[in-house]
């Protein structure tokens, strides 16, 4: 065996670097896409409500996860509603979409089996590199039924680089809304841990806590609302006999009462709401009964109609969008009649124009967006004339403003347009500018900002969120002591953040990452029992390792991971079971034994990697059909053993004999890792062993991107003798591959 160290000057390089590991978030212009076919319309219409309706956690919002952070909305999530009878080809439009949405996925169902169009968005995805992000959902069918197949071929196969289906089989974990399966709401929650990148085990608990708390006091709620209910009946009933203004007192108090409740209702997620809509039902028909008991007056009317709109609006937050728009459509009613008297009258224009924006909401949620923005700008008509006619009306300015806003997200969102969005959000803008409306204008300036990023504009959009940190900064100012408002401040830092350090500008974006930081270490010093607020430290410290390393200032770097890491330790110290903190402690480690790695210290770099691995192996087995942790116990093998061949290099064989049988363990099907354990048996003089396995994998295809075993293997030993590593054995392997002997 001869084995010269190179010099200082020839590296050899084997996978990925540091920076090219640092988990990143592409500009994504959707969420998902969601892909079936025309039969299973229904769910299709179905899914993509409920999750353009699924409300996330405030306090979710912002935590880094593999996928990113976890983001304010699930939506857009793209719902291709052309005729998909039309043959397997793709139009552009889906195709962009495709390209621009970071999971797709796919309902699977005999139908979608037999579906060429769904086939070939499946395909198309794949081959973009995204396999990890494909979502199965199973409507109908079993996967393996030759009767009932459910899955489509490019669900069943590996997708080759050239974009081809291979004969490798693959096994997707899929959730099934089937009634003998998970159930449409358990499946629902296992989409959305997919695209939150969270696990499922968190948004359960969540989702559960909630409903169970929430039931709790709706309960005792209910048990109040039906003695009031009761006695406001009866006592309307006795007092009719005595004066019909007592009535009118009873009525107003009932719409009063169904206005209380749909506002205390609203944003109740995770509530059953079955019984959000028994309890606005019954105040609804509390209106009613104790209306027919006597004369209806236009104070009366004008009470009831406020009380429909406010119903639905709390109504589409549970998802009942039928009901919401049943609700709107009632109030509108009632406001029409009110007009007919007086037409004059800005307020029930306005209030006629929220009944126009109220509708819209639903038809929105329904997935009747063509519907929506026609009711969107009938409302916007109508404010106008208002605006118009009474230009000092603030409060019709302002809802002037929202109707922009509104109309500027169906325009962008499912209509694409981005010019005629970019226009209504400038609208707003002017609007809201002129009313000093602060915190809706910084809203304007995100939307219009996400704009632009989806259309490539990267300076523009920075722009934009440079107008939302001044008005972050500005609020902050004036209420230093307000801690939501300075936390605002550092997200708004961490934006401007992110875009600058993708536009390449890593000292502009570190700036921003250190202002954050400064903010959020304040917090937690303030409160070093508020775990929000270390998490959002830890954070901080995340993102400027992450500038640090794509500066090449690798011990900067290090430092930074390895404070994130103290804080992730530190937190799943104190709660254990909390999947986010070990996720957390993965991802930390991950960039640290990375740092360590491109700085050559391996054996320090090997023990980081393990013990992610250690953290994956864990929850991959706790989780079985979590998809992200699976991907992420892959990962981590995939990086054990790219070192394991970075340690052979080093001339580290024993190490590298050990990293190479661990990961094979792991993952047999996994054949390049054993080339890994090859070399090192090779270099540690136990050729017989080398030679059964160099020539045990002969005739293997795609090994590695595409490659037999045989050139993966010449191209590993071209690689070794580059870092002066020669061995005899390399000469007879070469001559058995290359003559096929």
């Amino acid at each position: 065996m001869s084995a010269e160290r190179p010099s200082p000057t020839e590296e050899v390089s084997r996978g990925p670097s540091a920076s090219d590991r640092l988990v990143k978030t592409p500009a994504f212009r959707y969420r998902a896409f969601l892909s079936y076919s025309h039969r299973d319309t229904a769910w299709g219409k179905w899914l993509h409500g409920a999750l353009e309706g699924y409300r996330i956690d405030k306090d979710l919002v912002g935590r880094e996860t593999p996928m990113g952070g976890v983001p304010k909305t699930l939506r857009p999530i793209f719902r291709d509603r052309e005729d998909f009878s039309a043959g397997p080809s793709l139009k552009e439009q889906t195709r962009a979409a495709l390209e621009g949405s970071q999971f797709l996925v796919v309902i699977c169902s005999p139908n979608a089996a037999r579906s060429q169009y769904v086939n070939e968005e499946v395909r198309r995805y794949k081959a973009l590199g995204r396999t990890s992000q494909v979502i199965p959902v199973i409507v109908d069918g079993k996967p393996g039924d030759p009767e009932r197949e459910c899955f489509p071929p490019a669900l069943r196969f590996q997708v080759g680089l050239d974009g081809a289906l291979t004969d490798e089989r693959e096994e997707p974990i899929a959730a099934d809304a089937q009634p003998q399966g998970d159930g449409k709401d358990v499946a629902k929650l296992k989409v959305v841990a997919g695209l939150l990148g969270l696990g499922l085990d968190e948004i359960v608990r969540r989702a559960e806590r909630a409903r169970r708390r929430r039931l709790r006091n709706w309960v005792a709620a209910l048990a109040l609302l039906t003695v009031t209910f009761a006695g406001l009946a009866g006592w309307a009933e006795m007092q009719r006999r005595y004066a019909e203004q007592a009535l009118d007192g009873g009525i107003r108090t009932a719409n009063s009462l169904a206005l209380d409740l749909a506002m205390r209702f609203r944003n109740r997620a995770g509530v059953q709401s079955a019984l959000v809509k028994y309890l606005l039902d019954q105040a609804m028909l509390l209106q009613e009964k104790l209306s027919s008991f006597g004369r209806t007056t236009p104070d009366l009317q004008r009470s009831q109609a406020r009380a429909l709109l406010e119903i639905s609006q709390t109504l589409l937050t549970i998802g009942d969008s039928s009901g919401a728009l049943s609700s709107s459509e009632r109030g509108r009613q009632i406001i029409v009649g009110l007009l007919a008297v007086n037409s004059d009258d800005p307020d029930w224009q306005q209030n006629l124009a929220l009944s126009y924006e109220r509708a819209a909401d639903a038809l929105g949620a329904q997935g009747k967006f063509d519907e929506a923005l026609a009711a969107y700008r009938n409302a916007l008509a109508i404010i106008q004339k208002v605006v118009d006619a009474h230009p000092g009306n603030t409060g019709a300015q302002s809802l002037l403003a929202i109707e922009y806003t509104k109309i500027g997200t169906v325009l962008s969102n499912q209509e694409h347009n981005y010019d005629e969005a970019l226009a209504a959000y400038r609208m707003s803008i002017a609007i809201q500018q002129k009313l000093e409306l602060q915190r809706g204008l910084a809203i304007s300036y995100e939307r219009v900002g996400d704009v632009l990023l989806a259309q490539g504009k990267r300076e523009e959009a920075l722009a934009a969120f440079q107008k939302r940190l001044s008005i972050a900064q500005e609020l902050a100012d004036k209420d230093s002591g307000n801690t939501d408002l300075q936390s605002d401040l550092s997200v708004a830092f961490d934006k401007i953040g992110d875009v600058l350090l993708e536009a390449g500008k890593d000292e502009e974006a570190l700036s921003a990452y250190q202002k954050g930081i400064v903010i959020r270490q304040k917090l937690v010093d303030s409160d070093r029992g508020n775990k929000l607020w270390q998490r959002s430290l830890a954070t901080s410290y995340y993102k400027i390792g992450g500038a640090m390393l794509h500066a090449g200032k690798l011990d900067e770097a290090l430092a930074a991971f390895q404070k994130t890491r103290a804080i992730s330790q530190s937190l799943a110290l104190g709660d254990p079971g909390n999947i986010q903190w070990q996720r957390d402690i993965l991802m930390s480690s991950r960039m640290v034994a990375a740092v360590l790695q491109d700085q050559g210290k391996l054996d320090d770099a090997l023990k980081a990697y393990r013990d992610t691995l250690a953290i994956a192996l864990t929850q991959a087995k706790a989780f079985p059909k979590d998809v992200n942790w699976q991907g992420e116990l892959r990962f981590c093998i995939i990086q054990i053993g790219g070192l394991a061949y970075k340690l052979i290099v080093a001339r580290q064989f024993a190490s590298a004999l050990e990293s190479a049988e661990q990961t094979i363990a792991l993952a047999p099907d996994m054949i390049w890792l054993c080339s890994n354990r090859a070399h090192a048996l090779m270099f540690l003089d136990r050729s017989d062993e080398a030679r059964a396995l160099y020539l045990h994998y002969r005739g293997e295809k795609d090994v590695w991107e595409q490659e037999s075993w045989e050139d993966f293997i010449l191209g590993e030993f071209a690689q070794l003798r580059k870092a002066r590593l020669t061995h005899p054995l390399m000469d007879e392997i070469e001559k058995r591959f290359t003559a096929g002997g």
